[in-house]
Parts: C-alpha cells; sequence; structure tokens
C-alpha cells in the first residue's frame, strides 16, 4: 500500500509540474484534475471547429453536384444521398466523442477519498453502465439500417458509372437468355426481401439484446490452399441470458436450409423411444414410460444431446391434439347428455375441494394466496392423455370410462378458462370483483358463440365434406380430417378457449354430423359402400399418426425431468408424491360418492377417483407461464414440475392394480 500511495504521488507531482503548479500535497489531486479538463476543452474547441469546416465542405459539394449536367436527376439524388449519409456519420462520431468525453468528465468530478463515496460511484458507474449498452446496442441498429442504405446507394452510383464507361458488348442467345434470367432473379430476391430487421424495429415490443451468432460451416468449398467459399448455412444465436435461438426465415427465401439439428434431435429421441418401448413391452410396462426415460436420457439433463427442446416440445403438442381429435370422433352428443352431471359437477366439485385444501395449508403456512391458488388449480387438473393410454378401447363405454372421460373433458373446457384467468394471478391483490365477473362472461360469451360456428359449419360444410372424403384416396382422407382439427384448433385458439377443446369438437362434429349422401370408400381395392362418411377408416388413418406424436409429446416431458433434484429431494418428493395422489383420490371420490350418490356408485367412484389421481400435463405449460408472470417461486415451480412427471409415472402402475368393473 505504501509503494501505490508513492507511485500516485509521483503521477500527481508530474501532472502538477505539466501544468506549472507548485508541489504542495493538498494541491496535486486537483492540479491533475485541471490537467485533465484543460486537454479536454482545447480537444472539444478543435474538433467543433474542425466539424464545421467538414460540414460547410459537403454543402458545397451537394451544391456542385446539382450543378452537373452530365449526371441524371436520378445519378444526382444518388450522389447527394451518399454526401448525407456521410455527414451523418460524422455527426455521429462526433455525438459518441461528447459523450465519452463527458463520461471522462464524471470521473474526473468524482471523489474517490473514502471507501464510501468510491462505492457510491461504482453504484452510480454499474446503472451507467447498462445505459451505455443499451445505447451501444440502440446504436448498433442504426448503424445497420444506415449500412443498408449506403450499400444501396453504392450499388447505383456503380451502375451509373458502369453504363458510362463500359461498352455495350454484344452476346450470343445463350448469354441473353441467362441475362434476362439474372434480371428476374434479382427483381424475384428485391420482392421478396421484406426488410425484417428494419420491420422489427418497429414494432412496440421489441427491444435490443447482445446475442453471439454461430454459423456451422458444414458446405465448404475448397477453391486454393488458402482460399475457401462458404455458402449459406443455418445460424444459430445465443443471448446474454444464454437462450439459443435457430434460424427460421434466412434473407434469401431461394435457397434451401435445413435445421440440421432438429433432424438430429428427430432421429435420436424416435430411436430412443423405439429402443424403450421394446424394453417396455418386454417388462410388461406401458410405452409411454419409456418414451419419457428417453427424453430424461436424451435431454439437458442427463446426455445434453437434445438441443432444439422447444421445438420437439411444438411437434410433440400434435400428439395431445390427435388424442382429443380421435376421442372427439369416439363421442356422440347423446353420450355427452348421459354424462353431463358427472362430468360438470363432479369435476367441478372435486376442483373446488382440491384447491380449498390448498387455500387452507396455504394460510396455515402463511403462504401468498395468489400461488397457493394457482398451485391448487394446477393440481386439480388430471391428464387426459395418460388415461386414455391406461383405458382399452372397451372400456370406454364401461360406466367408470364413460365417467372418466367426462370429466377429464370438462376440465379441460376450465383449462381454457385458466389459460385465459393466469395474468390476474400476477396483480392478485389490485384484481377487482367485476373485472373477474365480466372475463367470466367473455368467457362464455366464446362458448356461445363456439357453439354457432359448430352448428354452422355441421350443418352447411361439414356433409360435402365427408362426401369427398369418402370419394377421395386415403391421403387425401387423413389431410381433410386434419384440415378441420386445425380450423376448430384456430378458432378455439382466437376465442382464448383451449385448442384442445377445438380438438376435440373437431372430431365430435364428424362423429355427428350426417353426410351428403352414401359414399364409397376403396379399400383394399375393393369398393366398400359405407354410412357416415367412413369415422372408423378415419380414425384407422391417424391412429399411427397420433402415436407417432403422442411418443413425442412423452419424450418432451422427460426432457424436464431433472434426475439430480430428484435425488437431492428424494424424501420431500415422495412426501409431496404420496399427499398429491391421496389428495386428488379422496377429492374425486367424496365429490361423486357422497356428493353425488345418485350418479356414481362406491366402485365406479373408486375406479374414476384411482383414474383422476395424477396431475395434468398441462402442468408443465401452467406452471411455465405463472413463473413467467411470477405467480409462483423458482422452488416451487421445480417441486411442481418434479412431482406432476411422477404422478405421471405412477398413474399406470395404480391402474394395473385397481379392480375395475367388467359390466
Amino acid at each position: 500500500e505504501d509503494d501505490d500511495d508513492d507511485d500516485s504521488l509521483e503521477e500527481k507531482k508530474v501532472l502538477a509540474e505539466l501544468l506549472k503548479e507548485g508541489v504542495k500535497e493538498e494541491e496535486l489531486e486537483e492540479g491533475a484534475d485541471m490537467k485533465v479538463t484543460s486537454r479536454l476543452k482545447r480537444l472539444d474547441h478543435t474538433l467543433v471547429k474542425r466539424r464545421s469546416l467538414l460540414v460547410k465542405k459537403m454543402q458545397e459539394h451537394m451544391k456542385a453536384i446539382r450543378t452537373v449536367d452530365i449526371y441524371s436527376k436520378a445519378e444526382r439524388d444518388a450522389r447527394v444521398d451518399a454526401l448525407n449519409l456521410t455527414l451523418r456519420h460524422i455527426n455521429v462520431t462526433f455525438n459518441s466523442y461528447v459523450k465519452v468525453a463527458n463520461e471522462v468528465q464524471k470521473v474526473v468530478n468524482s471523489d474517490f477519498d473514502t471507501y464510501e463515496s468510491t462505492m457510491e460511484y461504482y453504484s452510480l458507474f454499474s446503472e451507467e453502465q447498462r445505459k451505455h449498452i443499451n445505447d451501444l446496442q440502440l446504436q448498433t441498429m442504426k448503424e445497420h439500417s444506415e449500412l443498408h442504405k449506403l450499400l444501396e446507394t453504392m450499388a447505383k452510383l456503380k451502375e451509373f458509372d458502369r453504363s458510362r464507361i463500359v461498352e455495350p458488348v454484344k452476346l450470343n442467345q445463350v448469354d441473353k437468355v441467362l441475362s434476362r434470367v439474372d434480371d428476374k432473379a434479382k427483381a424475384l430476391q428485391t420482392f421478396l426481401n421484406d426488410h425484417a430487421f428494419i420491420k422489427a424495429q418497429l414494432v412496440e415490443d421489441s427491444h435490443l439484446v447482445t446475442v453471439v451468432k454461430i454459423v456451422s460451416h458444414e458446405h465448404e468449398i475448397n477453391l486454393e490452399k488458402d482460399q475457401n467459399k462458404h455458402l449459406q448455412d443455418m445460424a444459430y444465436l445465443v443471448d446474454a441470458d444464454s437462450n439459443q435461438y435457430t434460424l427460421s426465415k434466412p434473407a434469401d427465401t431461394t435457397s434451401l436450409l435445413e435445421d440440421v439439428n432438429l433432424l438430429n434431435d428427430i432421429i435420436f429421441l424416435l430411436s430412443g423411444c423405439f429402443l424403450s418401448s421394446l424394453i417396455c413391452q418386454y417388462m410388461n410396462l406401458p410405452d409411454f414410460i419409456g418414451y419419457v426415460a428417453t427424453g430424461t436420457i436424451l435431454g439437458p439433463s442427463v446426455l445434453n444431446i437434445i438441443s432444439s427442446i422447444v421445438a420437439i416440445s411444438t411437434i410433440g403438442e400434435l400428439g395431445v391434439f390427435f388424442v382429443l381429435f380421435t376421442l372427439g370422433m369416439e363421442f356422440s352428443i347423446t353420450k355427452l347428455w348421459e354424462l353431463f352431471n358427472i362430468a360438470v359437477f363432479g369435476s367441478s366439485l372435486s376442483m373446488i375441494l382440491v384447491v380449498a385444501i390448498f387455500v387452507f395449508a396455504g394460510s396455515w403456512l402463511n403462504l401468498p394466496y395468489s400461488e397457493v391458488i394457482f398451485v391448487g388449480i394446477i393440481v386439480s387438473l388430471s391428464s387426459t392423455t395418460v388415461v386414455l393410454n391406461n383405458l382399452a378401447p372397451q372400456e370406454h363405454d364401461l360406466s367408470f370410462g364413460k365417467g372418466l372421460l367426462g370429466i377429464l373433458l370438462m376440465q379441460d373446457v376450465y383449462l381454457g378458462v385458466i389459460i385465459a384467468f393466469t395474468p390476474m394471478f400476477a396483480a392478485f391483490e389490485d384484481v377487482q370483483f367485476w373485472e373477474v365477473i365480466g372475463s367470466l362472461v367473455w368467457v362464455l360469451l366464446n362458448f356461445v358463440f363456439l357453439a354457432l360456428v359448430c352448428v354452422g359449419i355441421t350443418k352447411f360444410l361439414l356433409g360435402k365434406l365427408l362426401r369427398v372424403m369418402g370419394d377421395s384416396g386415403a391421403p387425401q382422407r387423413l389431410l381433410s380430417a386434419f384440415a378441420l382439427c386445425f380450423l376448430m384448433l384456430k378458432i378455439t385458439e382466437a376465442m382464448h378457449i383451449s385448442m384442445e377443446l377445438g380438438c376435440f369438437v373437431a372430431g365430435l362434429m364428424i362423429s355427428t354430423a350426417k353426410p351428403s349422401t352414401q359414399t364409397t370408400l376403396v379399400i383394399g381395392g375393393k369398393p366398400s359402400s359405407v354410412q357416415h362418411g367412413g369415422v372408423s377408416k378415419i380414425m384407422h388413418l391417424v391412429e399411427p399418426v397420433k402415436d407417432l406424436f403422442l411418443a413425442i409429446f412423452f419424450a418432451s416431458v422427460g426432457m424436464h425431468v431433472y434426475p439430480t433434484f430428484l435425488l437431492t429431494n428424494a424424501w420431500l418428493l415422495l412426501t409431496l408424491l404420496f399427499c398429491t395422489i391421496v389428495l386428488k383420490y379422496l377429492a374425486s371420490f367424496v365429490s361423486l360418492h357422497w356428493l353425488m350418490r345418485p350418479h356414481a356408485s362406491i366402485k365406479d367412484a373408486h375406479v374414476i377417483s384411482v383414474g383422476l389421481a395424477q396431475v395434468s400435463e398441462f402442468a408443465f405449460v401452467l406452471a411455465g407461464r405463472g413463473r413467467r408472470y411470477q405467480i409462483i417461486s423458482q422452488p416451487v415451480y421445480f417441486l411442481l414440475l418434479s412431482v406432476t412427471t411422477l404422478t405421471l409415472l405412477c398413474a399406470p402402475i395404480l391402474w394395473r392394480f385397481v379392480d375395475k368393473p367388467k359390466q
């Protein structure tokens, strides 16, 4: 410390001597500051004079260009634009210097005599550093726009120069054709260029971030020993928060690119699902347990082979959509009406009981009500996908099978309402009663409008569609069925209702629609006359596609399983798992048997309660939204994901040991 003080003192003496000041101790620091300030002022004065001269010269050049007769008006405008861009760059550079000079002046004027004053400067410096980064990012955006304009202007000027200097060259017929094609190709690229980068800056919610761009040079052509030419390849971005992004649309849309990482991920995932399903079949276990294990092993928590996690999860959602679509084709309006009491009142009462118990426990533990209610709602939902995997096809028409499916369908309806109300939990304390009533009325109006849309499509369009499906080949039948499924999915999404409910409604519309005429299906080369548009044949086509995407879905669920977290919190998670299963079983059993005694026998209530004793896979979606809205904390988020996964894995085991009535 003494050596550092001596060095600092020596530096201050030198600065003071340069200023021709005395070398008294109390004047050293002030003398150094005065030296820096003096230099800044002299430099400012010089730069301001120089900048004024440059501006005058630029203006003179612009006047001179406008008087040149050999230039056309378009060329004069292009050359003036080039000078304006140059002048703008000079101004930006000068303004950048002024900002830096102000920063230097702040440092000079700051007080570092005590530790407290130094830490005060440090806190201010941290905030200034964030602002500085934002300014740099904004400046980068502007520089990109200026560069784009500059390149366009330079291209115009080169074209003008070439048209005056280069003599016309006689071309043969082939060169003429290729020249015309080249002109058309350039015009096409200009037309396809949507200037996404510039447009993105105008979006209201857009903001600037710093990213690292990684380009995979897989198509590399060796031209010479020390010279390589790279074709356009896939690009990946990583931002400062370690989020990874994949190229979705290249600037040159005429070039064909493929996301090799996504292809490799799907290949590894499907191969792993195949091997795990063989093992599960040998061990007499449900296939989806193997799919979940595959996702866990290949996911980020173990081998970290899968990189396109978001894309895989999105593709896997198609499996859930197709499950609800096929379920709708198996149902009818009559069957739904028979299940009305159990579906509406049974599901509502069981969910209310679960949430009430969570609220009671949360108040006892002094936890935030918004978090407790939100987690209770998530836990009250059960998995339609897992229950349909557990139910045998012949069990769908049994009393407990009908009860299970009715309750789960009603929960899918509630799911849309929950998603719509999720943002309100973020401001739970400030939510007004009239806001809740208004949201409920809006949701009810959406359901009424959905019913009208379904009636209209079924009455005027669906009969003709079924006739076309019957007269077409298998690919056309499959595509038309999926088109109807996705149409209803988008309609319900636009109404802020569950997309899964839209898929179920699409299947229900097919099962209840009356085709315009009797149709003929060609099956195995033999014509077969069937009524009702061949619904069973459509299901026969949809089933393999559904199973494929369902395997990807369960594998994506496995990617959110973290073995290290499970092991380090094993006892806590096992306790929560036991409490969750018991709570869900008791809530369902009490609702069905004691509160709805005429509609469900003891045995049916027992079987249905066991079937519902797991947490829905949509807990991942809702928990993610809750974390994004800061409704739930990070520890609760991880516990919720882990308990959900464990209940899904335990569901087939519990179902296997339950004594189900045969009739």
